[in-house]
């Protein structure tokens, strides 16, 4: 994909929608104090905290907070991942339809992943209490990387592609929106892990991981085998049709030869 197509993409509706929702998740994130939650224990809790339930609530931690906080997570990367689907409940459902249709794929997705923080979440904060700060984020960046070069994530990557029948008055949306929830969540789960073992940085952390994800997401269905992690791919040919827009004519018409 080049540089204009994918710009021509964020402009092309659901996407401006999507991503307002996800720059208000940005939002709710910098609202939330920043001495306790979630933010707090990222890549900074060691593992006798882990095993002191007394401890937790003298630092904040209330599964409340920490549910909130994970699906604002959600919130701030995961619009931009579900374009094509949102796209498809608007083609497929009557105006009048349309919001309900919406909100009950919205709902269907969400769960998915509110269900999952109640795993992905105790995983990322065991593995940074288990491990010394640094080699936590790079353990699990490399799993995160050879997932996404297995054949099993290909599948997962796939069923996120899918588009279902959705009725004219929304029948099917929340069973879309499940079935789609779960396949990102099949596909995304270890980077969704990668953010929480970083303290400083946190929030970068989280952008980067997001980028990496939509460019991901941008890679099409294929084969089940292993493969360079697709993200990784896009971004390096974005790279290259950025650096050859820069060079002179007559470099830039040789590389791409």
């Amino acid at each position: 994909m080049s540089l204009a197509a994918c710009a021509a993409q964020m402009r092309q509706p659901p996407m401006p929608g999507l991503l307002a929702l996800s720059a208000l998740g940005w939002a709710l994130y910098l609202a939330l104090p920043r001495g306790a939650g979630l933010a707090a224990f990222c890549g900074a809790v060691s593992l006798p905290v882990m095993l002191d339930p007394a401890a937790w609530g003298a630092l904040g931690w209330a599964p409340g907070r920490l549910a909130l906080e994970w699906a604002v997570m959600v919130l701030m990367m995961m619009p931009p991942l579900v374009s094509a689907q949102v796209a498809h409940v608007v083609r497929s459902v009557r105006r009048t339809c349309r919001l309900r249709a919406l909100l009950a794929f919205g709902l269907g997705y969400g769960i998915c992943w509110l269900l999952a923080g109640v795993f992905l979440v105790p995983l990322g904060l065991m593995v940074s209490a288990l491990l010394p700060a640094g080699l936590d984020t790079a353990a699990l960046l490399a799993v995160a990387l050879v997932w996404s070069a297995a054949p099993p994530a290909q599948g997962a990557r796939n069923r996120c592609h899918r588009l279902e029948r959705i009725g004219a008055q929304g029948e099917g949306a929340l069973r879309h929106g499940g079935r789609t929830g779960l396949a990102c969540v099949a596909a995304c789960w270890v980077w969704m892990v990668v953010p929480l073992t970083v303290s400083a940085g946190h929030g970068p952390a989280m952008l980067a991981v997001a980028l990496y994800l939509f460019a991901e997401r941008l890679a099409p269905a294929a084969k089940r085998r292993w493969r360079v992690p697709p993200g990784l791919g896009v971004l390096a040919g974005l790279g290259v049709r950025a650096r050859l827009r820069r060079a002179p004519p007559g470099l830039a018409t040789r590389a791409l030869r």
